[in-house]
């Protein structure tokens, strides 16, 4: 028998007498309608309307697939794209939005760069300024001395003397006398008056002689032998750092005739 929709006014076949729609469709926009439920206006596409920085112009292609020329805000004309894929979000310029994204992607790819850059100098630096106080020692107390098992006759056991007596003596830990190499280097050579072997003990004799209120610092220091030291003490009226020097020439001479 035949039917009319209360919702669509549409006449359709149906078995049963009572039945008032012609789709469940119209029977949902009905109880919609009843409950204040209005309907959402179906959205009708045209020139003007913007997608992203996209404008709609005129259509080019009608069919299950629409097809649309547009305009883009970066100053491209004409550039046509399915109606689909503008409502779903999927093209929203010619093409300029993604390189736009590319290129503040690499900015901040490279921003992350510098800073890490820079984070790793800091780093490096500090981790060079630590070795540097580390090699002067800064940290040095008299314990040290007993926690140490350096071999006897070594640089390093006869630094480690030098470095208790400086810590005693109050000298500034910026003198370069508290570094080992400074130290290692200072002796190289041997004795500065006679040029011989230096044996054990600190190594070390002072230009200005304590007396004249000389003390043991990086300038005041030079590498001497035990006898030479005990020359210049012992002797009366004991020599200056010039008279020892030119002392120390017939001391070398000496030396090499003995062989």
């Amino acid at each position: 028998m035949e039917s009319v929709c209360q919702q669509c006014q549409a006449v359709f076949i149906t078995s049963f007498p009572d039945k008032k729609y012609c789709s469940r469709k119209c029977k949902s926009t009905s109880r919609r309608r009843s409950q204040g439920i209005q309907p959402r206006a179906r959205r009708e596409w045209g020139a003007g309307n913007r997608f992203g920085r996209l404008v709609l112009v005129a259509q080019v292609h009608s069919g299950s697939r629409q097809i649309w020329s547009c305009n883009c805000d970066c100053g491209t004309k004409n550039f046509e794209v399915r109606i689909d894929k503008l409502k779903d979000g999927r093209i929203q310029s010619c093409g300029c939005l993604k390189a736009e994204l590319a290129r503040q992607n690499k900015e901040r790819r490279e921003q992350a760069r510098q800073e890490q850059e820079v984070e790793r100098n800091r780093l490096l630096e500090q981790t060079q300024n630590q070795e540097l106080e580390a090699n002067k020692s800064s940290d040095w107390r008299p314990q040290d001395r007993n926690g140490r098992r350096f071999k006897f006759g070594t640089p390093e056991r006869k630094h480690d003397a030098v470095r208790g007596m400086l810590f005693y003596s109050d000298v500034s830990k910026d003198d370069a006398l508290w570094s080992l190499n400074f130290y290692k280097a200072l002796i190289a050579d041997g004795c500065h008056y006679c040029h011989g072997l230096l044996g054990e003990g600190l190594s070390l004799d002072l230009i200005i002689p304590e007396s004249e209120l000389g003390s043991f610092w990086a300038g005041n220091v030079v590498a001497a032998c035990l006898p030479c030291i005990e020359r210049r003490n012992v002797l009366r009226d004991s020599l200056t750092f010039s008279e020892m020097e030119v002392l120390g020439q017939t001391l070398e001479l000496i030396r090499l005739r003995r062989g």
